[in-house]
């Protein structure tokens, strides 16, 4: 954590990170957690292949691991992470992984998603928005742990936000539809 900010991107890159990938296979549960939580501070200077052919790779198979609080960490982080990944690699992976974890059965896990999809709204289109976000994250609505729910309802209104604002901006942009076409006006006025 304290030296992080005081190494070189390279070094991180071609040094550090092969040896602590290492830990995210670990058996020691403990272990890969504390990977997954050092990768908050080296991230951000990993390179852009490294980032999507390695450190992603990784966090798929945590996003599955049997240790609930690796499950939910591992959501955090890719919200985190979510700026330096490319848009590319957010439109392919967020929605997927934040899907996942939404119907995960550890409470902090569907916390995470759901803070996560907020943090990362702007990487989704208004479709992706009506036809995947919002029918994910419907069902949290009567999540029976409260802080879940009070999230999905925060989550909900921050989305339809983005659906209003695309709505707003779409009735002002003219369309095909909406263009005028040469029409004929007779001699009264009136459009024939």
């Amino acid at each position: 954590e304290k030296f992080g900010d005081r190494l070189s991107a390279a070094l991180i890159d071609e040094t550090i990170y092969p040896a602590l990938s290492n830990g995210f296979s670990d058996i020691n549960a403990y272990l890969r957690e504390l990977t997954l939580k050092s990768m908050q501070h080296f991230a951000p200077k990993l390179s852009q292949k490294t980032l999507n052919q390695s450190l992603l790779k990784f966090l798929a198979r945590l996003q599955v691991d049997p240790e609930p609080s690796i499950r939910a960490n591992t959501t955090v982080l890719l919200g985190f992470i979510a700026d330096h990944l490319g848009e590319a690699s957010c439109k392919r992976i967020l929605l997927n992984a934040f899907g996942r974890a939404l119907k995960d059965q550890f409470p902090p896990t569907r916390i995470a998603a759901l803070k996560a999809l907020v943090a990362t709204k702007k990487y989704y289109s208004s479709s992706e928005v009506a036809n995947k976000v919002i029918p994910s994250v419907s069902p949290l609505c009567i999540d029976g742990v409260e802080e879940a729910k009070q999230n999905a309802l925060s989550c909900l209104e921050v989305f339809v936000k983005v659906l209003r604002e695309a709505a707003a901006a779409s009735e002002m942009e003219p369309t095909e539809e909406t263009l005028p076409t040469e029409t004929k006006t007779s001699s009264q006025g009136y459009v024939s």
